[in-house]
């Protein structure tokens, strides 16, 4: 599976990439900490799930899930 985490906060992307390469390590995920990060990278790898944080700056996840999809 090719996930997607995007989180303002280092640690908590950090913990997630941890506990998806637990339970899915064959599976490639990034984690980034900005939307315009996500969203270059969501234009060149293909993706499966993206897991996002709703309260970022500049642009939330609402309008990110939006521009990714």
């Amino acid at each position: 599976m090719n996930t997607i985490t995007v989180d303002d906060r280092q640690l908590a992307v950090n913990a997630m990439i941890g506990t998806l390469e637990k339970i899915d390590p064959g599976g490639k995920h990034a984690g980034l900490v900005s939307s315009q990060e996500a969203i270059s990278f969501a234009g060149s790898h293909p993706l499966d799930v993206a897991f996002l944080d709703i309260e970022m700056p500049k642009m939330n996840g609402i309008p990110l899930a939006v521009r990714i999809k």
